[in-house]
């Protein structure tokens, strides 16, 4: 989870950048969300900030007028001053009815295009994966990785993100079940020393992969308790070292019916 002076620094790299990605702020009410966009804004476009930044409240003007008329005028025209572009910030944008959102697909492909970002077939599908429907993860996954290279593949979705691939993590269960508990132990380490995941990560990522192997209910079943117990420890603050190779152990266990 990223802590608010992380955020603060990512935020002040775009305005030193002069560059800015495509952000979706998110939290409860009173966080700081319209105020970080508005401050974003002034720092970038100093006194015509104002001409080159337009706020609308989705929640009240949310129909497809307004992206046709309000949001497509404001995106058609150029930016005021010294400014390289302009920025349109909606709020509460889950509101928008589904046309809405598609009349706005169109104007932001167009206007994204100019990026230059080349999307390969399997970057896509690692996109799909670590966002799992979740649309903001996906264009922060995107937007992120194009920040680093222009071609965006599935090895920079994956190390952006802080995931690892499903048939890694698809072998270190398939190592522990069939009995080899140090090829686990050593597919651990390149998990958790070569890649930099968090113990979290791979609990998350294992307690999904479960669901996609082939293997006996009964077995899952135990599988995915003993999970949600290592889960639970380490948020409990148990070191994640032990409790992952613990983990792994138990599945060796289990592979064997002991």
């Amino acid at each position: 989870m990223v802590g608010q002076d992380e955020v603060i620094k990512r935020l002040l790299s775009y305005v030193r950048s002069g560059n800015l990605p495509h952000l979706m702020f998110s939290g409860p009410p009173g966080v700081g969300k319209t105020a970080s966009a508005i401050s974003i804004a002034r720092e970038l476009f100093g006194e015509t900030w104002t001409n080159n930044f337009t706020e609308l409240n989705a929640s009240d003007e949310r129909g497809i007028d307004v992206v046709r008329n309000k949001i497509k005028n404001f995106a058609r025209t150029s930016p005021l001053g010294e400014a390289d572009f302009k920025i349109i910030f909606l709020d509460e944008a889950d509101a928008l009815t589904s046309d809405a959102q598609s009349a706005l697909r169109r104007t932001m492909e167009k206007y994204a295009k100019e990026e230059g970002l080349e999307v390969t077939e399997e970057g896509m599908e690692a996109i799909k994966y670590v966002s799992q429907g979740d649309m903001r993860k996906a264009i922060n996954s995107l937007q992120a990785a194009g920040l680093l290279e222009k071609k965006v593949d599935m090895d920079a979705i994956y190390q952006i993100t802080a995931t690892a691939r499903p048939e890694e993590i698809g072998l270190l269960i398939d190592l522990s079940l069939t009995g080899d508990f140090l090829g686990a132990r050593k597919q651990l380490d390149t998990l958790l020393i070569n890649q930099g995941l968090s113990g979290e990560d791979i609990i998350v990522q294992l307690h999904r992969t479960m669901f996609d192997k082939t293997i006996p209910d009964i077995l899952k079943v135990k599988l995915m308790d003993r999970i949600g117990e290592i889960d639970f420890r380490l948020t409990e603050g148990a070191n994640e070292r032990i409790q992952l190779e613990a983990l792994l152990a138990y599945f060796v266990l289990a592979g064997k019916g002991q």
